[in-house]
């Protein structure tokens, strides 16, 4: 299966105690803390550190689009992808 797999890893109980970068309001819900995340697959780039601004919802996008999953809640629908 590794030739089509895709593992993702996200430490989601941070508390963002130590951040030094005050989390955006995106909605109600607000982003929360950040929060370190390993995407281990042969379809990411060695070494690659992005610093793009994603959500956890950005997980769930990536499984919609990927299986044709209809969204499961408005933020999942609004969320860019």
């Amino acid at each position: 299966m590794w030739p089509t797999c895709a593992i993702v890893v996200i430490w989601d109980s941070s508390g963002g105690l130590w951040d030094h970068v005050p989390p955006p309001k995106l909605d109600s819900q607000g982003a929360g803390p950040r929060v370190p995340m390993l995407v281990i697959s042969p379809f990411a780039r060695k070494g690659y550190i992005s610093h793009v601004q994603m959500d956890d919802v950005s997980i769930l996008r990536f499984i919609q689009e990927n299986f044709g999953l209809a969204p499961l809640n408005a933020r999942a629908r609004s969320f860019p992808g």
